[in-house]
């Protein structure tokens, strides 16, 4: 047997799960944020450093930004199919008739989403005046781990809000309508996985962008100076210095 209307217990409670997940995730960014050039600068010296700093942290709150508009537009619009509901039950009432019920409301709300202020997830300024403008052995590796933990824990985050609506989604509204709200649904998960995978670049960048380069020059310049020496020992091989 099909039914068709909605559970307002299902969609409140769904609605607030998806502002709270989100609320979770700016939290995550904020306060986690200094971890990232702490140990980008520990282990990592220069400009191309600061570069690099400077254009995660700005992924990083570009990502959020979009994805509150995103998200606020998803949670509301599940108030939304609610109240719409609510209004058809009580527009549907017979009324002007002795024994006619009052209408209803199920005290649908707004979830309240937390816009975090990421004012604080910047580069963290260093001209690394007389210190080694270099690179350590672990730097790929550890600069890579940090990343890779700060950006899945968003992207972790982030997801659950889809899975939570997918899985739930057809204990809040019966009917036809699911099949548009769950189209409406994945479209809100594509865009979250575009999200994520425009911020997760950069882990794919470590390896070439700091030891691919590194070791590069590295090795260029030592050719540079070993054929600098054999042209010095031709040279002066040749010399008579009249003994």
């Amino acid at each position: 047997m099909t039914k068709t209307g909605f559970n307002p217990k299902v969609v409140q409670e769904l609605a607030n799960s998806i502002a709270d997940t989100f609320n979770a995730v700016g939290k995550h960014i904020s306060e986690n944020w200094p971890t990232i050039p702490t140990v980008l600068q520990e282990n990592w010296k220069g400009n191309d450093e600061q570069n690099f700093e400077s254009q995660i942290a700005y992924r990083v709150r570009d990502l959020y930004n979009k994805s509150t508009d995103l998200v606020t537009v998803a949670a509301n619009n599940m108030i939304i199919g609610g109240l719409s509901w609510e209004e058809t039950q009580n527009t549907n009432r017979l009324t002007g008739a002795e024994g006619s019920i009052e209408t209803v409301t199920y005290n649908l709300e707004m979830p309240t989403i937390n816009v975090e202020d990421l004012s604080s997830v910047k580069l963290r300024e260093n001209s690394f005046a007389g210190e080694d403008l270099a690179i350590t052995d672990s730097t790929a590796p550890a600069i890579k781990a940090v990343i890779e933990d700060y950006v899945n824990t968003i992207k972790t985050k982030v997801m659950s809000i889809y899975e939570s609506l997918d899985s739930n989604i057809e204990t809040a509204f019966y009917g036809q309508q699911t099949t548009k709200i769950k189209a409406y649904i994945e479209a809100i998960a594509k865009t979250l996985a575009d999200f994520n995978t425009y911020l997760a670049d950069f882990y794919s960048k470590v390896d070439p962008l700091i030891t691919g380069t590194y070791e590069a020059r590295d090795t260029e310049i030592g050719e540079k100076f070993e054929g600098g020496k054999t042209d010095i020992e031709s040279s002066t091989s040749s010399l008579d210095i009249g003994i």
